[in-house]
């Protein structure tokens, strides 16, 4: 029982609900407010939009809360709770709204932040593992929210071994560590794990969940050594090595060596007869296994395969046989004879010897192979040969020993000489022998040991050796002037003797220096030098050279006798050209010439040295100016030529000469001036003068214009010509007529035209002028035609003309020669791909090869409709290619147009088709989307109601749709169902490349029947914390009396 006090406390707690319980607002049975989600899932930092619905009238409604709350307004049956940026982390926001008495919802919101990062580690632990110890592995996960829905997941490779979860009831950031307890074996070294940090928000939370991931952590596990194959006592075989022996594994692999008396061993080596023992096995400085090995082997021969000893010396092989146990030695001689070691060998003793060695074990043969080395023995089979010419000889020369023989030749060197070495013999051929084969021919086969000559000798019937030897240089004339000359004497024989004799003295050697003094104080300015040749193997022959020295003129001159001043055309002159100081005499040849023709030429015979010459020639000039050489040559024969010049031009004056051809009586027609041209020559140059009525005009021409007598007059120095012409009054009549009158011709093609005189009248002729298709003067016609098969001059001007007796006239047929063009083509001017709607672009048309540029059109078409025309000013008259633009700025309506160019030839009355047309060139436009409203108000929901966003656009655009509770859905699809969505605001972007536009969708869904749900979410916590109140409130107090 409750004592008075008790009973006195419970009254108040019970008034104090029923106070709060009458502050609530109002009874709120049937709450009328809908949020619209109930509850929302949102990322720290994003937006969030949640609708407030009722379908009751009221006082006013808003939204309580500490971020961006709504203050209370009425007249409304929605209203939105929205936030751009949710920044604080215990959000409560209450819908609240006033009827009678005030009713309010609470929105149910979970704030998540991703962790910023998550990684694994070994913790406390660093390198590599043991096998079988413990280890622990640490996830650390950073600044993650709320941590009640955190999970951290452990995988071993792809092995999902561990999930860790948390209670912690904290909703702002955190960071939380887990572990993991491993115990690695010797299988799990280069195993990967690693650690997920996942955040479970439930259906309306992100899906999938978000999940951040570690790097992998990669451990590794050391274990070991252990051995096999490994025992304490080893025989093996010579050769062998320790490999495969004691197989040491573990990771980290186990270093370690083998030792030998504490030597280090190394066990690739192939063990031999001294490597018995005991062997150690060392790991880090610690003897850890011991092996004794015995090494085994049979017998071995060492010695060469080959022996050589001389004739008459012992045989004593240096063989060396070794063995375990010491081997017995037998020798065999081909296969058979026992033989007794040593021996004195001689050359039949060469052959196959057998060594054979045993000592039980095994048995080992070695073959020798034994030489037996021998001199050459005495020549045979060389003999002399006395031939005719152009036989073919051979010499043999054949020898024997061993080492085998070698042989040399020696004689002179020809090209039709070959030695051929074949079969331990040498064969010397002479191939159609000649003179200089005349000669002897020693054989010397050789080896080593010692060598045998033996010498013969090769004739010729009727014939003496050609001289093997030549001098250079080859040239023998030389300058008085020159140093010492040395002349050189060259033979092909090899260890030839050569020598020299000069001015009856002899030098020795090959080389012969000679002084131009010693020359040039002989009579004739020449010598003798000859080049004595001794051979071995050749006979001794001799060779001259003569040995000449030249001097040019000191002086050479040409003048006229008995004349100074200019020569007159056609007298008689006398010229004189002066050699001073010339050697020697005896090759002077002296050469006049008249221009370049040789007009005189003279030898002199041989006087003293140097000596001075004088020439004369006898001329008559011609008029202008005479060329006259004097030319000193010094003909040594064999092109050895040397020679000097001397020029003389004649100054010849000439009485003047007129040039002009022109008749004795010139027509003149009344009223067109005509020019009298007079020329003449001579020298010096004449000068030339026009006189009429008593008046003179200086220069070559004069103009007249009235008839009478002209004379033109032309003097100089030497003397002065004149000559006349009478002058003519003539009357003009010409009237020609052409047809056409004009003519325009496609080039290439034929074209023709008439000229007729419109009053026939007495003409000497009439013709055309033209640059193709010219018709020469016809005599007795009134009509002339000019035709042509095929035109091929551009800029042609045919001029019909008539003459008379007595003057003559012209007209000129006006010719326009065309040329289509060849191609006609359309393109975008600077831009590839697709063009951007409203933006300025050129195109440009190219026309090629047409002419004349000045009659050109270029018409503009877009589709079907001509849009512009350019014309061309160039007066170009042949073919050129012609570029024009067109500037245009494209709307989304011009997707898919088709512009071309046309070509066309203002022609006039041509039937010919003057135009041409170029491709179609279609255009593609991208355009942004575009939408006809930006909003559209949906009142009702149905099943098959739908929200369309579909727009055009070029490329076709992306689709994106978002809400105020969601960021993006919907991806990619233009329409979302009526029945997928509920009461609130969808915007739907579009966008590509180009632009993006947007659409804003208001749903308002009609309420439905309300329930008791959305009151009792309220009221129960109050409830409930009243209860709780008033048992606490009863236990404490039972507890009180207990005490």
């Amino acid at each position: 029982m409750l004592d008075h006090k008790s009973r006195k406390d419970l009254l108040w707690i019970v008034l104090t609900l029923s106070c709060f319980f009458r502050q609530l607002p109002g009874d709120c049975v049937n709450n009328p407010l809908q949020l619209d989600p109930p509850s929302i899932v949102v990322r720290f930092g994003d937006p969030a939009s949640v609708n407030c619905n009722t379908n009751v009238t009221h006082h006013g409604m808003g939204w309580e809360s500490s971020l961006d709350g709504v203050d209370m307004m009425d007249d409304l049956q929605s209203i939105t709770w929205n936030v751009e940026n949710i920044s604080h982390w215990d959000l409560k926001p209450i819908c609240y709204i006033t009827v009678d008495v005030q009713c309010q919802k609470e929105l149910i919101i979970t704030i998540y932040k991703p962790p910023d990062q998550v990684s694994i580690s070994f913790g406390e632990h660093t390198g590599p593992m043991i096998e079988g110890n413990q280890y622990e592995l640490q996830c650390e996960v950073q600044n993650v929210a709320p941590v009640r829905l955190l999970n951290v997941n452990w995988y071993k490779g792809q092995q999902l071994v561990k999930t860790d979860s948390f209670t912690n009831e904290t909703k702002t950031p955190v960071n939380e560590i887990r572990t993991l307890q491993v115990s690695p074996q010797r299988g799990d070294d280069g195993v990967q794990y690693r650690c997920e940090a996942v955040l479970e928000l439930g259906p309306e939370g992100p899906q999938p969940p978000p999940i951040n991931k570690s790097d992998p952590l990669t451990i590794t596990v050391h274990f070991g050594p252990e051995f096999s194959n490994c025992k304490d006592d080893e025989q093996l075989m010579e050769g062998e090595s320790l490999v495969g022996y004691c197989t040491a594994t573990g990771n980290p692999l186990p270093v370690y060596y083998w030792e030998k008396d504490k030597n280090i061993v190394d066990r690739n080596t192939p063990l031999n007869r001294t490597s018995n023992g005991k062997y150690n096995i060392i790991i880090n400085g610690t003897i850890v296994r011991s092996v004794n090995v015995v090494v085994k082997y049979g017998p071995e021969i060492s010695c060469e395969p080959i022996y050589t000893v001389e004739e008459d010396h012992d045989f004593r092989p240096n063989c060396t046989v070794v063995g375990f146990p010491k081997p017995e030695l037998t020798w065999y001689k081909d296969n058979m004879d026992i033989l007794q070691i040593p021996h004195k060998m001689s050359k039949e003793d060469s052959g196959q010897y057998f060594l054979q060695a045993s000592n039980g074990n095994a048995t080992v043969n070695h073959t020798l192979e034994v030489e037996v080395l021998y001199p050459p023995t005495d020549i045979v089979e060389l003999e002399s040969a006395q031939v005719s010419r152009g036989e073919d000889v051979y010499l043999k020369c054949s020898s024997k020993g061993n080492p085998p023989i070698s042989y040399i030749w020696t004689y002179h060197q020809t090209s039709n000489v070959q030695v051929v070495h074949q079969d331990g013999v040498s064969l010397l051929h002479i191939k159609h022998v000649r003179v200089e084969n005349i000669g002897t021919y020693k054989c010397t086969a050789y080896n080593y040991l010692r060598e045998k000559s033996h010498t013969v000798r090769v004739d010729i019937q009727g014939a003496k050796a050609k001289c093997p030897i030549w001098i250079s240089p080859q040239e023998s004339v030389f300058p008085y002037t020159s140093a010492n000359v040395t002349f050189t004497c060259h033979s092909s024989v090899p260890n030839a003797s050569l020598s020299w004799e000069y001015l009856n003295q002899t030098y020795h050697g090959s080389t012969l220096d000679i002084n131009p003094t010693s020359v040039v104080n002989l009579p004739a300015w020449n010598v003798k030098a000859s080049c004595y040749g001794h051979f071995v193997r050749f006979d001794n022959c001799t060779k001259n050279i003569s040995v000449r020295m030249y001097k040019l003129p000191d002086k050479m001159s040409i003048s006229p006798v008995n004349h100074t001043g200019p020569m007159i055309e056609g007298h008689n002159f006398t010229l004189r050209c002066d050699i001073l100081n010339v050697a020697p005499i005896q090759s002077l040849i002296v050469n006049w010439y008249e221009g370049k023709v040789l007009v005189e030429s003279k030898r002199f015979p041989t006087t003293r040295n140097p000596d001075n010459k004088t020439l004369t020639l006898n001329i008559s000039p011609r008029r202008n100016s005479a060329s006259y050489t004097c030319e000193a040559k010094l003909d040594f024969g064999s092109n050895l030529t040397k020679f000097d010049k001397v020029y003389y031009n004649a100054e010849v004056y000439a009485i003047p000469v007129i040039t002009t051809k022109f008749p004795a009586r010139v027509p003149l027609f009344r009223g067109y001036p005509e020019k009298l041209v007079c020329e003449a020559s001579g020298f010096p140059e004449p000068t030339i003068t026009w006189s009429f009525n008593n008046k003179t005009n200086y220069g070559n021409q004069t103009v007249i214009d009235s008839p009478g007598e002209y004379t033109c007059t032309a003097s100089n120095s030497v003397g002065t010509v004149k000559k006349k012409v009478i002058v003519d009054m003539k009357e003009v009549s010409c009237d020609l007529v052409l047809m056409p009158a004009e003519l325009l011709v496609e080039y290439g093609d034929s074209a023709s035209a008439n000229c007729l005189t419109a009053t026939p009248s007495v003409h000497t002729g009439m013709g055309w002028e033209a640059s193709q298709g010219a018709v020469d003067m016809i005599e007795d016609v009134q009509l002339v035609t000019w035709k042509l098969d095929s035109l091929v001059h551009w800029d042609i001007q045919p001029i019909c003309f008539l003459k008379t007796s007595a003057w003559q006239c012209q007209t000129k047929l006006p010719v326009t020669v065309y040329k289509l063009p060849d191609r006609v083509s359309v393109s975008t001017a600077g831009h590839r791909g697709p063009m951007i709607e409203g933006k300025p672009y050129e195109l440009q048309c190219d026309v090629y090869n047409i002419a004349p540029v000045h009659l050109l059109t270029v018409n503009w078409y877009k589709g079907q409709h001509l849009v512009a025309k350019t014309w061309f000013s160039d007066s170009t008259k042949t073919p050129v290619n012609q570029s024009t633009r067109f500037q245009l700025s494209l709307s989304r309506a011009d997707d898919g147009i088709r512009y071309r160019c046309e070509a066309e030839l203002k022609l006039g009355w041509v039937k010919t088709s003057s135009k041409m047309a170029s491709q179609v060139l279609g255009l593609t436009v991208h355009y942004s989307p575009q939408v006809t409203s930006v909003v559209e108000i949906f009142n009702e929901t149905s099943e098959d109601g739908m929200l369309n966003c579909t727009v055009e656009a070029n490329p076709p655009p992306s689709y994106t749709w978002s809400s105020s509770l969601q960021k993006e859905f919907n991806v990619g699809h233009p329409v979302l169902p009526l029945s997928s969505v509920g009461s609130g605001n969808y915007t739907c972007t579009a966008s590509n490349e180009i632009g993006s536009v947007s659409k804003m969708f208001v749903v308002r869904v009609k309420p439905r029947d309300g329930n008791h749900t959305t009151f009792w979410a309220i009221v129960g916590p109050f409830v409930g914390l009243a209860v709780g109140m008033i048992v606490g409130y009863v236990l404490l107090k039972k507890r009180t009396r207990k005490i």
